[in-house]
C-alpha cells in the first residue's frame, strides 16, 4: 500500500504535463477507486495538487481533514437535502446539476448573506448528471440566472473519450461551448481522463483525471502510458497430481484428460 501513492504522483505528473496550461485537478471519488482516500489525496498535495472531487458529502468531509485549506474540494453530486450547512462548514463546493440543486443553494447564499461558491455541470450529451438543454435555458433566461452563486467552473462529462475518432467527443465540445458562450466569464472543465489525451480545445481550465491517476489505460487500443498502480497477487497453497478421469470441483465442472 505504502508504494501507491508514488505511483499516483508518477501518473499526475505526466496527466498534468499532458494538460497544461490547464491546472489538473484529481477525482478520488469511492476512496480514491478503493485504493485509500487520505494518503493519495496527501500524496497529490505534495505534488501540488490544489483541487479534489469527491462523489458523496461524506466523502468531502472526511477528506477535509486531510487537506490543508488551500486545497479545493468538489462534490460531484451536490448537496443532498439537508447537508448544505455541512458543504459551508468544511468548506466543500457542491457540483450542482440540477435546478433544484441551483435554488437551494441560492436559497441559502440568501439567508446567509452572502454569495457561495458553486460549479454547475451540464448534460453535453452522456445523459447522466447535470442541466438539460432545456434546463439550461430556464435557468439562463433568469435575470439573476448566477446570483447568489461564485460560480467557479460550468463542467460536463466526455462519453468517448477514449474512442479519440468517435464523433461524439466533437459532438459534446461543441455542445459545451454553446453553453459556455452564454457564460463568457465562466471558467470550464471538460476533459476527463481519457479527454486529456484529446485535442488541447478539450481542457479549457481545468481538467478531472480519475481513473488514469490509478494506472487505467486512458486510450483504447493504444499502449498505456500510465504507471500500474495495483496489481494482484497471491500464494499456491496446494498442487496435486491427478488421473485423467478425475474430476475436479463442485458439479464436477473439469475433468483431466
Amino acid at each position: 500500500m505504502w508504494e501507491i501513492p508514488t505511483y499516483v504522483r508518477a501518473n499526475y505528473r505526466l496527466l498534468r504535463a499532458r494538460a497544461a496550461p490547464a491546472a489538473c485537478s484529481a477525482v478520488l471519488k469511492s476512496g480514491a477507486y478503493g485504493l485509500d482516500g487520505p494518503p493519495v489525496a496527501s500524496a497529490l498535495y505534495q505534488e501540488g495538487c490544489r483541487h479534489f472531487f469527491v462523489a458523496h458529502v461524506e466523502e468531502g468531509t472526511a477528506l477535509r481533514l486531510h487537506l490543508a485549506t488551500d486545497a479545493t474540494i468538489y462534490v460531484l453530486h451536490g448537496p443532498p437535502p439537508g447537508t448544505a450547512h455541512e458543504f459551508v462548514a468544511y468548506r466543500l463546493i457542491p457540483v450542482l446539476n440540477s435546478l433544484a440543486q441551483i435554488a437551494h443553494w441560492r436559497e441559502l447564499a440568501a439567508l446567509l448573506g452572502h454569495a457561495l461558491p458553486a460549479v454547475v455541470q451540464v448534460d453535453s450529451g452522456m445523459s447522466r448528471k447535470g442541466l438539460s438543454g432545456a434546463e439550461v435555458d430556464r435557468w439562463l433566461r433568469e435575470p439573476q440566472a448566477t446570483g447568489g452563486m461564485e460560480l467557479r467552473y460550468l463542467i460536463s462529462h466526455l462519453a468517448c473519450a477514449d474512442e479519440p475518432e468517435n464523433p461524439m467527443n466533437r459532438q459534446q465540445l461543441e455542445r459545451f461551448n454553446a453553453v459556455r458562450a452564454r457564460l463568457p466569464d465562466c471558467a470550464a472543465s471538460l476533459a476527463n481522463s481519457s479527454g486529456i489525451f484529446l485535442q488541447p480545445d478539450y481542457h479549457f481550465e481545468l481538467v478531472r483525471p480519475g481513473a488514469a491517476l490509478y494506472g487505467i489505460a486512458p486510450t483504447a487500443g493504444l499502449p498505456n502510458p500510465m504507471q500500474p498502480v495495483v496489481r494482484l497477487q497471491g500464494k499456491i497453497i496446494q498442487t496435486r497430481t491427478i488421473e485423467p478421469g478425475t474430476h475436479v470441483g463442485y458439479n464436477r465442472q473439469y475433468t483431466a484428460r
